[in-house]
C-alpha cells in the first residue's frame, strides 16, 4: 500500500498544479520511478509507444471529426428542425426537443462536449425565447450533452474496452437501454420543470404536415447515419474503429453534395479534432505506463484483497464502485478515471463473478454523471462558457437532471438485465 500512496500522492499533486493532464500523469510516473527505482527509465518511451499504438483508439478522432463535420455542415440544424416539426404547440416542448436532439446527435458523435456546442448553438436561443431562464437553458443543454457516453458509439466505451478488454461491440449494445432510459427520464424531468416555471410558454410552432415532410426529407441523411454505423457494427460488416471512418466519409460527402460544407472550414474542423482527440490519446499513452506500474507493483491485487476482506457480496461491491466513480467524476475528467481507476476497481468485480457488461455499464453510466456534476463537470463548463451563462446558474438549472441521471446510474448498476438483455439477443 506504500507504493499506492506514493503514486496517488504524486499524481494528484501534479494534477492540482494545473498542468495538462497528460503531462501531470507522466511527471507522476517519472517521479515514482525515480523514487522507487523499480524499473529503468527506458521503460518510459516503450510504454508510451505501446499505449498510443492502438487500432482501437483510432475510433476516437474519427467520431470527434464526424461530430465537427455535422456541426459545420448544418446537419445538426436539420436534425433539430426535424425533431421540432414532430412536436405541436405544447408548453415546454423546447426542452424535450433539446433532449431528443442531443440524444440523436450524441449517437452520431459519442462526444458530450461536441453535442453541447453543436446543439446548444441552435437550441439555447430557442429555449430562451420559449421562456426558460438562462440557467435552465444552459443546464438542460449540458445534461442533454451528457448522453454522449451513454448512446453508442461512445468514446468512453472505446477507451474502457481498450484498457479492460471488454468487447466494444457488446458494450455498444449493452448501453442502448440505459442511454434511452436517461433520455426519457430527462424528458420527464423537463415536464416537472415546466410546471414550476410559469414563464415557460408554448412554442407557437403547430404541427404542419407539409413542413414535417420537408424537414424529414432534409434530415434523412442524419437519421440514416446512426443506422449505418450501428447496423454495420452489429452485423459485423465493420469494426467500431472502422465505423468512425465510415461516419466521417458519409457526413463529409453529404456536406459537399448539399454545398453546406465550405472548404475553408476543413482546416478548422481538422484543427479542433486534433486538439480534442490528441489530448485524449496523449492521456491514454501516458496512462499506459501508469497501468504498467500498477501491474509491476502488484497494486491491483493488494487493493483487491483489501476490498474483498471488507466487501463480501457483489451488491456491496457495486455500491462501493458507484460511490467511488461518482465522487471521482465530480473531481476528475472521465478519461483519467477510466485510465487510472478502472484497472484497479474492475478486476475486483471480475473476482466476485459480476458479469463484465454489468460492470462496464455500472462504471460508464455512473461516469456519465461526472460530465454534469460540479465542481468539475466538463459539460457544465462548456455550456456555461459557450452560452455566456454564469456557472452557478448553469448548475442550478441542471440540478434536477443531475439527480435524475444519478437514479438511472443506480438502476444501471444494480439491475443486470438493463446491461445484458440486448447483447444476449444480438450475440448468441
Amino acid at each position: 500500500m506504500t507504493y499506492l500512496a506514493i503514486l496517488l500522492a504524486l499524481l494528484f499533486g501534479f494534477l492540482l498544479t494545473g498542468l495538462p493532464v497528460a503531462i501531470g500523469i507522466e511527471l507522476a510516473n517519472i517521479s515514482f520511478l525515480g523514487i522507487t527505482k523499480i524499473q529503468p527509465f527506458l521503460i518510459l518511451t516503450q510504454r508510451i509507444f505501446v499505449g498510443a499504438n492502438s487500432f482501437t483508439l483510432l475510433a476516437i478522432p474519427m467520431f470527434v471529426l464526424c461530430g465537427y463535420i455535422m456541426e459545420y455542415s448544418g446537419l445538426s440544424k436539420d436534425l433539430v428542425n426535424f425533431v421540432s416539426s414532430i412536436f405541436g404547440n405544447i408548453r415546454g416542448s423546447m426542452g424535450i426537443i433539446t433532449v431528443i436532439a442531443c440524444a440523436i446527435f450524441a449517437a452520431l458523435t459519442g462526444s458530450g462536449p461536441a453535442t453541447v456546442v453543436a446543439i446548444g448553438a441552435i437550441m439555447y436561443p430557442a429555449l430562451i425565447e420559449s421562456g426558460y431562464t438562462k440557467g435552465q437553458s444552459a443546464g438542460i443543454i449540458a445534461c442533454g450533452g451528457a448522453l454522449g457516453p451513454t448512446i453508442p458509439p461512445s468514446t468512453s466505451l472505446v477507451l474502457y474496452g481498450s484498457i479492460i478488454g471488454t468487447s466494444i461491440s457488446k458494450m455498444f449494445a449493452a448501453i442502448l437501454l440505459p442511454g434511452i432510459l436517461v433520455a426519457v427520464t430527462f424528458c420527464v424531468v423537463n415536464i416537472f420543470v415546466v410546471r414550476k416555471t410559469p414563464s415557460i410558454r408554448k412554442t407557437g410552432h403547430k404541427f404542419v404536415f407539409k413542413e414535417f415532410i420537408r424537414n424529414t426529407v432534409r434530415a434523412i441523411p442524419v437519421l440514416l447515419l446512426p443506422i449505418i454505423i450501428l447496423g454495420g457494427i452489429y452485423s459485423g460488416i465493420f469494426t467500431p474503429t472502422e465505423a468512425g471512418t465510415v461516419g466521417c466519409v458519409y457526413a463529409f460527402l453529404f456536406g459537399l453534395i448539399r454545398r453546406s460544407l465550405p472548404l475553408q472550414t476543413i482546416k478548422k474542423m481538422l484543427t479542433r479534432t486534433v486538439e480534442a482527440a490528441g489530448s485524449c490519446v496523449a492521456i491514454v499513452a501516458m496512462s499506459n505506463l501508469f497501468s504498467y506500474i500498477l501491474a509491476v507493483t502488484n497494486i491491483p491485487v493488494i487493493v483487491s484483497n483489501a476490498v474483498l476482506g471488507v466487501v463480501d457480496s457483489p451488491n456491496m461491491y457495486l455500491l462501493m464502485l458507484f460511490i467511488i466513480v461518482l465522487i471521482c467524476g465530480c473531481l476528475m475528467d472521465g478519461i483519467i478515471i477510466i485510465c487510472i481507476m478502472a484497472p484497479i476497481l474492475i478486476p475486483i468485480g471480475f473476482q466476485l463473478g459480476i458479469h463484465e457488461l454489468q460492470l462496464a455499464m455500472a462504471f460508464n453510466v455512473t461516469l456519465m454523471c461526472g460530465l454534469i456534476t460540479p465542481p468539475f463537470g466538463i459539460n457544465l463548463f462548456v455550456s456555461s462558457s459557450s452560452n455566456g451563462v454564469n456557472f452557478t446558474d448553469t448548475v442550478k438549472g441542471a440540478a434536477p437532471y443531475i439527480a435524475a441521471s444519478i437514479l438511472v446510474a443506480l438502476a444501471a448498476t444494480f439491475i443486470k438485465p438493463l446491461s445484458t438483455w440486448l447483447p444476449s439477443l444480438l450475440y448468441k
